[in-house]
């Protein structure tokens, strides 16, 4: 297994904290505060991050957009399987297209990744959702990969 990125104990804040990229300094700096970020490595996170948002694809960006209904972090119970599902975000936007979009802080992309967001897909079909995009996000690497 590839190692994970030293950014790793942060990476919950990121996902369920931002609406936007400008949110991003607020989120940092409350979680200094609150303590859950170390504050010596709060600019490394911040900095990576900025430059993640700074150079992702549209696809990233529309993610993010104001304009779209947002469900971060959320439960999705598949009874079949049963077992829980919790992609990072999914977003529904005014057109009633739906992005369903997985984080990775890992060192390189890997088949599993792939799988992980095409099972969430299929869970939103289930769900009733129709014109669903997937994607995978590698921060660190600056890589979207169309599901």
């Amino acid at each position: 297994r590839p190692p994970r990125s030293t950014l790793f104990p942060y990476t919950t804040l990121f996902r369920s904290s931002m609406a936007t990229p400008e949110d991003l300094e607020r989120v940092v700096a409350a979680s200094v505060a609150s303590g859950r970020i170390d504050a010596m490595r709060a600019g490394e996170f911040a900095g990576i991050l900025r430059k993640a948002f700074d150079e992702a694809g549209d696809e990233v960006i529309r993610c993010f957009s104001t304009e779209a209904k947002v469900l971060a972090e959320r439960s999705i119970y598949d009874a079949a399987q049963g077992a829980v599902f919790r992609p990072d975000r999914i977003v529904s936007f005014p057109d009633g297209s739906t992005s369903v979009i997985d984080y990775k802080f890992t060192s390189e992309p890997r088949p599993s990744h792939r799988a992980q967001v095409l099972n969430y897909i299929s869970l939103l079909r289930q769900m009733g959702y129709e014109d669903i995009s997937g994607y995978l996000w590698y921060p660190e690497l600056r890589l979207t990969i169309k599901v």
